[in-house]
């Protein structure tokens, strides 16, 4: 009668409980994956700012310029054309397993438990 009683009394607490780890579970995905675009908008913000400072100065305005194609009245422009390569040759590239593909199988694995999507 105990064994029965314990696999009851474990049933009805994951009954009660599930619902408040699915939550939390959603919760903290959706904290993860914004603090990452967080991260990323940063980095951009910086590397703005940085791109800012190089314009105000003469020699990144030239720059700038010359990347548009623009040139001062005499001087003599250069353009090299090259040539499309698509891919890459074979056998320069090995996947390597990282940590994150482990982690990336147990987010698999608790989004399918826990029912939250990407």
């Amino acid at each position: 009668m105990l064994p029965v009683a314990i696999v009851v009394a474990l049933a009805l607490l994951g009954w009660f409980l599930y619902p408040m780890a699915r939550i939390h579970y959603i919760e903290q995905r959706k904290v993860a994956r914004l603090q990452s675009q967080l991260a990323s908008i940063q980095e951009r913000n910086t590397a703005l700012k940085a791109e800012v400072e190089k314009l105000k100065t003469p020699e990144g305005v030239e720059e700038a310029a010359h990347e548009l194609g623009l040139a001062r009245p005499g001087e003599q422009v250069w353009v090299s054309v090259q040539g499309d390569t698509v891919g890459s040759a074979p056998g320069t590239a090995t996947p390597v397993r990282t940590a994150a593909a482990a982690d990336d199988r147990w987010t698999r694995i608790l989004d399918t438990i826990f029912g939250a999507g990407p």
